[in-house]
């Protein structure tokens, strides 16, 4: 299976492998936030025509996982999914840098590819 990272500019593609959370630490005000991301994976092919799992990390909004969405998405493991993202870019030491968001209608324009019959 080989799949297209980026379906179209605003849409990700691959199979979806879970929910994760992570702490992270403001640097300036030793503050910390909980981060939650879903993660999915696709196949892709090298330079030297050999395949390659590679994840793709999506930050899900604190306004998602507060209305409850998590148990939502947790019912997608497993599928080949389209989800909807918006970019934050910002800037980094070495240079410009850009996180995917799961999109706050993700419900109504996320979907689910049916695997192919044997």
């Amino acid at each position: 299976m080989n799949f297209n990272a980026n379906l179209k500019e605003h849409c990700i593609i691959g199979i979806f492998k879970g929910i994760a959370q992570r702490q992270i630490t403001n640097r300036q005000t030793g503050e910390i936030s909980v981060i939650t991301e879903l993660g999915l994976y696709n196949i892709v092919q090298d330079d030297f025509g050999h395949s390659q799992e590679r994840e793709i990390r999506i930050a899900v909004p604190k306004g998602l996982v507060d209305k409850g969405h998590l148990g939502k998405l947790t019912a997608l493991n497993g599928k080949l999914v389209v989800m909807p993202v918006w970019y934050r870019v910002y800037a980094t030491k070495s240079g410009a840098s850009q996180t995917p968001y799961l999109a706050n209608d993700w419900e109504a324009s996320h979907m689910v590819i049916p695997e192919p019959l044997p």
